[in-house]
Protein backbone atom coordinates (compact mmCIF):
# COMPACT_ATOMS: atom_id res chain seq x y z
CA UNK A 1 0.00 0.00 0.00
CA UNK A 2 1.05 3.95 -0.40
CA UNK A 3 3.41 4.52 2.24
CA UNK A 4 2.49 8.50 2.27
CA UNK A 5 0.58 11.07 1.04
CA UNK A 6 2.39 14.68 0.63
CA UNK A 7 -0.71 16.50 0.23
CA UNK A 8 -2.00 15.82 3.70
CA UNK A 9 0.54 13.97 4.90
CA UNK A 10 -1.37 10.69 5.74
CA UNK A 11 -1.21 7.44 4.76
CA UNK A 12 -3.29 3.65 4.19
CA UNK A 13 -2.04 0.43 5.76
CA UNK A 14 -3.80 -2.71 6.14
CA UNK A 15 -4.73 -3.90 9.90
CA UNK A 16 -5.86 -6.89 11.79
CA UNK A 17 -8.98 -7.50 12.79
CA UNK A 18 -8.01 -7.52 16.52
CA UNK A 19 -6.71 -3.81 15.87
CA UNK A 20 -10.14 -2.86 13.99
CA UNK A 21 -12.56 -4.26 16.66
CA UNK A 22 -10.36 -1.76 19.12
CA UNK A 23 -10.16 1.24 16.66
CA UNK A 24 -13.95 0.88 15.44
CA UNK A 25 -16.31 1.97 18.42
CA UNK A 26 -13.83 5.11 19.21
CA UNK A 27 -15.79 6.56 16.23
CA UNK A 28 -19.27 8.30 16.54
CA UNK A 29 -19.98 7.16 12.93
CA UNK A 30 -19.32 3.20 13.37
CA UNK A 31 -22.33 1.05 11.90
CA UNK A 32 -23.20 -2.32 11.07
CA UNK A 33 -21.71 -1.63 7.02
CA UNK A 34 -18.53 -1.32 8.51
CA UNK A 35 -18.64 -4.11 11.29
CA UNK A 36 -15.61 -6.61 10.19
CA UNK A 37 -17.85 -9.45 9.68
CA UNK A 38 -21.06 -7.98 7.97
CA UNK A 39 -18.38 -6.63 5.18
CA UNK A 40 -16.59 -9.95 4.65
CA UNK A 41 -19.86 -11.87 4.72
CA UNK A 42 -21.64 -9.53 2.20
CA UNK A 43 -17.98 -8.84 -0.06
CA UNK A 44 -17.65 -12.87 -0.22
CA UNK A 45 -21.64 -13.04 -1.28
CA UNK A 46 -20.82 -10.50 -4.35
CA UNK A 47 -18.04 -11.98 -5.34
CA UNK A 48 -15.55 -9.07 -3.69
CA UNK A 49 -12.82 -9.37 -0.91
CA UNK A 50 -12.67 -6.67 1.84
CA UNK A 51 -9.75 -4.87 2.77
CA UNK A 52 -9.90 -3.28 6.58
CA UNK A 53 -8.04 -0.33 6.51
CA UNK A 54 -6.86 2.48 8.83
CA UNK A 55 -5.83 6.01 7.44
CA UNK A 56 -3.42 7.90 9.93
CA UNK A 57 -2.18 11.46 10.21
CA UNK A 58 0.73 12.23 12.31
CA UNK A 59 0.93 8.95 13.75
CA UNK A 60 -2.90 9.38 14.28
CA UNK A 61 -5.90 7.45 12.93
CA UNK A 62 -8.00 9.92 11.76
CA UNK A 63 -10.34 7.05 9.73
CA UNK A 64 -11.12 3.63 9.22
CA UNK A 65 -12.43 2.19 5.93
CA UNK A 66 -13.39 -1.33 4.99
CA UNK A 67 -13.22 -1.31 1.24
CA UNK A 68 -14.89 -3.96 -0.60
CA UNK A 69 -12.81 -4.61 -4.26
CA UNK A 70 -14.41 -6.18 -7.13
CA UNK A 71 -10.99 -6.82 -9.46
CA UNK A 72 -11.36 -7.10 -13.32
CA UNK A 73 -9.13 -10.10 -13.91
CA UNK A 74 -5.94 -9.17 -16.88
CA UNK A 75 -7.05 -5.70 -17.01
CA UNK A 76 -6.89 -4.79 -13.48
CA UNK A 77 -8.65 -2.45 -11.28
CA UNK A 78 -12.16 -2.50 -11.24
CA UNK A 79 -14.88 -0.87 -8.24
CA UNK A 80 -13.20 -0.09 -4.77
CA UNK A 81 -16.32 0.51 -2.81
CA UNK A 82 -16.81 1.55 0.98
CA UNK A 83 -20.40 1.61 2.08
CA UNK A 84 -21.02 3.33 5.54
CA UNK A 85 -17.43 4.80 5.41
CA UNK A 86 -14.94 5.96 5.88
CA UNK A 87 -15.42 6.09 9.49
CA UNK A 88 -14.08 9.56 10.74
CA UNK A 89 -16.53 11.37 13.11
CA UNK A 90 -15.29 11.90 16.44
CA UNK A 91 -18.20 13.25 17.29
CA UNK A 92 -21.57 14.95 15.94
CA UNK A 93 -19.92 18.40 14.44
CA UNK A 94 -19.91 19.06 11.30
CA UNK A 95 -16.03 19.26 11.13
CA UNK A 96 -15.01 17.22 7.60
CA UNK A 97 -11.29 18.15 7.87
CA UNK A 98 -10.58 14.14 8.82
CA UNK A 99 -13.13 13.06 6.24
CA UNK A 100 -11.32 15.07 3.80
CA UNK A 101 -8.03 13.79 4.34
CA UNK A 102 -9.37 10.18 5.09
CA UNK A 103 -10.42 9.80 0.93
CA UNK A 104 -7.85 12.11 -0.57
CA UNK A 105 -5.58 9.29 1.20
CA UNK A 106 -8.24 6.53 -0.29
CA UNK A 107 -7.89 8.02 -3.42
CA UNK A 108 -4.15 8.14 -3.90
CA UNK A 109 -4.14 4.79 -2.87
CA UNK A 110 -7.20 3.04 -4.87
CA UNK A 111 -7.55 5.45 -7.90
CA UNK A 112 -3.93 6.83 -8.65
CA UNK A 113 -2.31 3.59 -7.19
CA UNK A 114 -4.20 0.76 -8.30
CA UNK A 115 -6.43 1.75 -11.25
CA UNK A 116 -9.98 1.52 -9.11
CA UNK A 117 -12.92 3.47 -9.60
CA UNK A 118 -13.64 4.23 -5.64
CA UNK A 119 -17.04 4.96 -4.80
CA UNK A 120 -18.32 6.20 -1.52
CA UNK A 121 -21.92 6.09 0.13
CA UNK A 122 -20.95 7.57 3.69
CA UNK A 123 -22.51 6.96 7.28
CA UNK A 124 -25.55 9.37 8.13
CA UNK A 125 -24.72 12.09 10.57
CA UNK A 126 -26.34 15.21 10.74
CA UNK A 127 -28.18 17.34 8.07
CA UNK A 128 -25.10 19.69 8.38
CA UNK A 129 -22.54 17.25 8.02
CA UNK A 130 -24.21 15.46 5.00
CA UNK A 131 -23.97 18.78 3.08
CA UNK A 132 -20.58 19.56 4.37
CA UNK A 133 -19.31 15.92 3.07
CA UNK A 134 -20.85 16.17 0.00
CA UNK A 135 -19.15 19.07 -0.92
CA UNK A 136 -16.11 17.91 0.70
CA UNK A 137 -16.74 15.08 -1.74
CA UNK A 138 -17.43 17.15 -4.99
CA UNK A 139 -14.01 19.44 -3.85
CA UNK A 140 -11.93 16.20 -4.18
CA UNK A 141 -13.00 15.31 -8.08
CA UNK A 142 -16.13 13.05 -6.95
CA UNK A 143 -19.33 12.98 -9.07
CA UNK A 144 -22.93 11.06 -8.52
CA UNK A 145 -23.00 7.78 -9.01
CA UNK A 146 -25.73 5.13 -10.65
CA UNK A 147 -25.66 2.50 -7.94
CA UNK A 148 -26.66 2.13 -5.46
CA UNK A 149 -29.45 4.40 -4.72
CA UNK A 150 -29.42 7.50 -2.58
CA UNK A 151 -29.90 6.80 1.09
CA UNK A 152 -32.88 9.46 2.18
CA UNK A 153 -34.33 8.68 5.96
CA UNK A 154 -36.05 9.97 8.28
CA UNK A 155 -34.10 10.18 11.83
CA UNK A 156 -35.67 11.32 14.98
CA UNK A 157 -33.28 12.94 17.39
CA UNK A 158 -33.44 11.33 20.39
CA UNK A 159 -30.96 13.32 23.07
CA UNK A 160 -34.23 15.06 23.48
CA UNK A 161 -36.11 13.80 26.97
CA UNK A 162 -38.89 10.83 25.46
CA UNK A 163 -41.81 13.37 26.72
CA UNK A 164 -40.36 16.14 24.11
CA UNK A 165 -40.08 13.26 21.28
CA UNK A 166 -43.24 11.75 21.68
CA UNK A 167 -44.76 15.51 22.11
CA UNK A 168 -43.71 16.70 18.52
CA UNK A 169 -45.37 13.17 17.09
CA UNK A 170 -48.29 14.35 14.61
CA UNK A 171 -51.48 14.01 16.11
CA UNK A 172 -52.48 10.73 14.41
CA UNK A 173 -48.90 9.41 15.07
CA UNK A 174 -49.66 9.72 19.18
CA UNK A 175 -53.20 8.83 19.12
CA UNK A 176 -52.08 5.37 17.19
CA UNK A 177 -48.84 5.18 19.35
CA UNK A 178 -52.07 5.21 22.08
CA UNK A 179 -53.78 2.85 21.01
CA UNK A 180 -50.98 -0.12 20.92
CA UNK A 181 -50.38 0.45 24.24
CA UNK A 182 -54.11 0.26 25.34
CA UNK A 183 -54.93 -2.68 23.52
CA UNK A 184 -52.32 -5.44 24.98
CA UNK A 185 -48.77 -5.14 22.44
CA UNK A 186 -45.98 -5.67 24.78
CA UNK A 187 -42.41 -5.49 23.41
CA UNK A 188 -39.48 -8.03 23.76
CA UNK A 189 -36.19 -6.78 23.36
CA UNK A 190 -32.66 -8.49 23.18
CA UNK A 191 -29.91 -9.61 21.28
CA UNK A 192 -30.08 -13.63 20.94
CA UNK A 193 -29.62 -14.72 17.89
CA UNK A 194 -32.92 -17.46 18.65
CA UNK A 195 -34.94 -14.27 18.21
CA UNK A 196 -34.47 -14.16 14.42
CA UNK A 197 -36.26 -17.52 13.94
CA UNK A 198 -39.50 -15.37 14.76
CA UNK A 199 -37.84 -11.86 12.19
CA UNK A 200 -37.18 -14.61 9.40
CA UNK A 201 -41.06 -15.97 9.61
CA UNK A 202 -42.67 -12.31 9.91
CA UNK A 203 -39.99 -10.65 6.92
CA UNK A 204 -41.21 -14.09 5.08
CA UNK A 205 -44.60 -13.43 5.20
CA UNK A 206 -44.49 -10.14 4.66
CA UNK A 207 -42.63 -10.66 0.97
CA UNK A 208 -45.60 -13.38 0.44
CA UNK A 209 -48.35 -10.96 1.56
CA UNK A 210 -46.48 -7.77 -0.69
CA UNK A 211 -45.33 -9.76 -3.46
CA UNK A 212 -41.90 -7.54 -3.68
CA UNK A 213 -38.54 -8.24 -4.05
CA UNK A 214 -35.76 -7.06 -1.84
CA UNK A 215 -31.69 -7.08 -1.99
CA UNK A 216 -30.91 -8.62 1.20
CA UNK A 217 -33.80 -10.23 3.32
CA UNK A 218 -34.18 -11.41 7.22
CA UNK A 219 -31.87 -14.94 5.79
CA UNK A 220 -28.83 -12.59 5.32
CA UNK A 221 -29.26 -10.39 8.28
CA UNK A 222 -29.58 -13.59 10.23
CA UNK A 223 -26.43 -14.97 9.24
CA UNK A 224 -24.43 -11.73 9.21
CA UNK A 225 -25.26 -11.50 12.68
CA UNK A 226 -24.26 -15.23 13.33
CA UNK A 227 -21.20 -14.25 12.35
CA UNK A 228 -20.44 -10.43 14.50
CA UNK A 229 -18.89 -10.24 17.63
CA UNK A 230 -21.80 -10.09 20.66
CA UNK A 231 -21.17 -6.80 21.24
CA UNK A 232 -21.96 -5.50 17.42
CA UNK A 233 -24.77 -7.88 16.66
CA UNK A 234 -28.01 -6.83 16.18
CA UNK A 235 -30.81 -5.80 18.49
CA UNK A 236 -35.01 -7.63 17.80
CA UNK A 237 -37.48 -5.91 19.03
CA UNK A 238 -40.05 -7.89 18.84
CA UNK A 239 -44.28 -7.23 19.63
CA UNK A 240 -46.08 -9.94 21.15
CA UNK A 241 -49.90 -10.15 21.28
CA UNK A 242 -51.65 -12.59 23.81
CA UNK A 243 -48.45 -13.96 23.43
CA UNK A 244 -47.59 -14.37 20.18
CA UNK A 245 -44.83 -12.55 18.10
CA UNK A 246 -47.06 -9.87 16.30
CA UNK A 247 -44.18 -7.86 14.81
CA UNK A 248 -40.43 -7.31 14.93
CA UNK A 249 -38.01 -4.38 14.24
CA UNK A 250 -34.16 -4.99 14.08
CA UNK A 251 -32.09 -2.50 14.47
CA UNK A 252 -28.24 -1.59 14.61
CA UNK A 253 -27.18 0.14 17.84
CA UNK A 254 -23.59 1.16 17.37
CA UNK A 255 -21.39 4.78 17.25
CA UNK A 256 -24.16 7.41 17.68
CA UNK A 257 -27.01 6.03 15.92
CA UNK A 258 -29.41 3.49 16.06
CA UNK A 259 -30.54 2.29 12.46
CA UNK A 260 -33.34 0.34 11.46
CA UNK A 261 -32.67 -2.16 9.09
CA UNK A 262 -35.95 -4.76 8.53
CA UNK A 263 -39.17 -4.96 10.48
CA UNK A 264 -42.45 -6.15 9.63
CA UNK A 265 -45.99 -7.07 11.82
CA UNK A 266 -48.60 -9.37 11.16
CA UNK A 267 -52.55 -8.88 10.39
CA UNK A 268 -52.99 -9.02 14.19
CA UNK A 269 -50.11 -6.66 14.27
CA UNK A 270 -51.39 -4.17 12.26
CA UNK A 271 -55.01 -4.09 13.72
CA UNK A 272 -53.13 -3.61 17.13
CA UNK A 273 -50.93 -0.83 15.83
CA UNK A 274 -47.32 -2.81 17.13
CA UNK A 275 -45.69 -0.96 14.41
CA UNK A 276 -45.95 2.34 16.17
CA UNK A 277 -44.74 0.58 19.69
CA UNK A 278 -41.88 -0.89 17.59
CA UNK A 279 -40.50 1.90 16.30
CA UNK A 280 -41.32 4.05 19.86
CA UNK A 281 -39.35 1.08 21.52
CA UNK A 282 -36.29 1.48 18.99
CA UNK A 283 -36.43 5.55 20.22
CA UNK A 284 -35.96 4.34 23.65
CA UNK A 285 -33.84 2.18 23.36
CA UNK A 286 -31.57 4.79 21.54
CA UNK A 287 -32.42 7.77 24.17
CA UNK A 288 -31.27 5.51 26.98
CA UNK A 289 -28.13 4.98 25.04
CA UNK A 290 -27.49 8.58 24.73
CA UNK A 291 -27.79 8.20 20.92
CA UNK A 292 -28.25 10.92 18.58
CA UNK A 293 -30.82 9.77 16.77
CA UNK A 294 -32.91 6.88 15.18
CA UNK A 295 -32.39 6.74 11.85
CA UNK A 296 -35.77 4.34 10.96
CA UNK A 297 -34.39 2.94 8.18
CA UNK A 298 -34.54 4.74 4.62
CA UNK A 299 -37.84 6.31 2.79
CA UNK A 300 -38.78 5.85 -0.93
CA UNK A 301 -41.92 8.31 -1.43
CA UNK A 302 -42.33 7.41 -4.64
CA UNK A 303 -42.05 3.32 -4.52
CA UNK A 304 -43.35 3.22 -1.08
CA UNK A 305 -45.77 6.20 -0.17
CA UNK A 306 -47.43 4.77 2.77
CA UNK A 307 -43.73 3.79 4.44
CA UNK A 308 -43.44 7.30 4.27
CA UNK A 309 -46.57 8.66 5.09
CA UNK A 310 -45.93 6.83 8.41
CA UNK A 311 -42.29 8.10 9.18
CA UNK A 312 -42.92 11.56 8.37
CA UNK A 313 -45.55 11.11 11.23
CA UNK A 314 -42.81 10.85 14.07
CA UNK A 315 -41.69 14.69 12.87
CA UNK A 316 -38.16 13.50 12.44
CA UNK A 317 -35.71 15.03 9.67
CA UNK A 318 -35.82 14.04 6.63
CA UNK A 319 -31.75 13.29 6.00
CA UNK A 320 -29.46 12.67 3.12
CA UNK A 321 -26.54 10.71 3.31
CA UNK A 322 -23.67 11.74 1.14
CA UNK A 323 -23.49 9.46 -1.69
CA UNK A 324 -23.07 7.84 -3.56
CA UNK A 325 -19.83 9.61 -5.31
CA UNK A 326 -17.47 8.20 -6.97
CA UNK A 327 -13.72 9.08 -8.63
CA UNK A 328 -12.24 7.06 -11.05
CA UNK A 329 -9.29 6.47 -12.82
CA UNK A 330 -7.68 8.48 -15.78
CA UNK A 331 -7.41 5.86 -19.02
CA UNK A 332 -8.88 2.82 -20.26
CA UNK A 333 -9.57 0.95 -16.56
CA UNK A 334 -12.62 3.61 -16.03
CA UNK A 335 -14.66 2.34 -19.39
CA UNK A 336 -13.70 -0.93 -18.34
CA UNK A 337 -14.83 -1.26 -15.31
CA UNK A 338 -17.85 1.00 -16.23
CA UNK A 339 -18.47 -1.67 -18.99
CA UNK A 340 -18.01 -4.71 -16.30
CA UNK A 341 -20.14 -3.59 -13.86
CA UNK A 342 -23.39 -2.91 -16.55
CA UNK A 343 -22.86 -6.43 -17.97
CA UNK A 344 -23.05 -7.65 -14.12
CA UNK A 345 -26.05 -6.24 -13.21
CA UNK A 346 -28.03 -6.43 -16.48
CA UNK A 347 -27.18 -10.08 -16.22
CA UNK A 348 -28.64 -9.62 -12.03
CA UNK A 349 -31.64 -8.03 -13.45
CA UNK A 350 -32.09 -10.92 -15.57
CA UNK A 351 -31.68 -13.54 -13.05
CA UNK A 352 -34.11 -11.74 -10.46
CA UNK A 353 -36.31 -11.84 -12.94
CA UNK A 354 -36.40 -15.01 -13.68
CA UNK A 355 -36.41 -15.71 -10.00
CA UNK A 356 -39.60 -13.46 -9.36
CA UNK A 357 -41.27 -15.22 -12.46
CA UNK A 358 -40.92 -18.65 -10.65
CA UNK A 359 -41.74 -17.50 -6.89
CA UNK A 360 -44.98 -15.54 -8.56
CA UNK A 361 -46.27 -18.59 -9.98
CA UNK A 362 -46.00 -20.33 -6.47
CA UNK A 363 -47.86 -17.11 -4.94
CA UNK A 364 -44.51 -15.65 -2.87
CA UNK A 365 -41.36 -12.87 -3.54
CA UNK A 366 -37.88 -13.77 -3.46
CA UNK A 367 -35.26 -11.22 -2.09
CA UNK A 368 -31.96 -10.63 -3.74
CA UNK A 369 -29.47 -8.60 -3.24
CA UNK A 370 -27.43 -5.93 -5.56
Amino acid sequence: MTPTLAKTGTHVERIERAVWQTLAPTFADHNYRQVWEYGEYIAGRNGAVSEHVAISRDGDVIGLADVRLKSIPIVGGGVAYVGGGPLTRRDDSDNVQAFSDSVTALVDEYVESRGFTLRLMCPLGSEAWNAAATEALATLGFEPAKWPKAYRTIAVNTRRSLDDIRDAFSKNWRKNLRRGEQRGVTLRIGQDPSMFGPVRDLYQELLDRKGFDVELDADFYAQANERMATDERFTVILAECEGEVCGMNVVSALGDTLVGIIGATTYEGAKRYAAYLLEWGAMELAHSRGMARYDMGGIDPEDNPGGFDFKRGTRGDDLTGAGPMERKPSGLRAAVADHAERAYRAMRRASKGRRNGAAAKNGAATGGES
